[in-house]
């Protein structure tokens, strides 16, 4: 994949379908990140990337890579994340990328793993 700023997104906005639900819980030393894909997404990969300086990810190349995974509609994520700094704010971007890298759909989420 081609990293450009020209895909760059509003953070923390939706701008598209297919991403229902995109969440991150505290567990035990770390993160669980989850979502799920509707029935009829316009894309057909999935980009999470994170960044600790509070500023959301901005496009599939910005911050550092959690998965990067061809997406089914219907189609379901779950995964923990143990980052290496606790009390840290990490901040998720999900990407819904089509078959040409363009961005169909994001969302942003927030959370810091337990420190225990």
């Amino acid at each position: 994949m081609r990293c450009s700023h020209e895909l760059a997104i509003r953070p923390g906005a939706a701008n598209g379908e297919g991403i229902e639900t995109f969440t991150v819980e505290p567990i035990a030393l770390g993160m669980c990140v989850a979502c799920t894909i509707g029935f009829a997404p316009e894309f057909s990969r999935l980009v999470i990337r994170y960044r600790t300086d509070g500023a959301a990810p901005s496009t599939p190349c910005d911050g550092l890579p959690l998965l990067d995974e061809p997406a089914s509609p219907g189609s379901s994520y779950r995964g923990c994340h143990h980052p290496l700094y606790r009390g840290h704010e990490y901040v998720y971007t999900i990407f819904g990328l089509d078959d040409r890298g363009t961005i169909r759909a994001s969302a942003t989420t927030a959370g810091s793993p337990s420190a225990e």
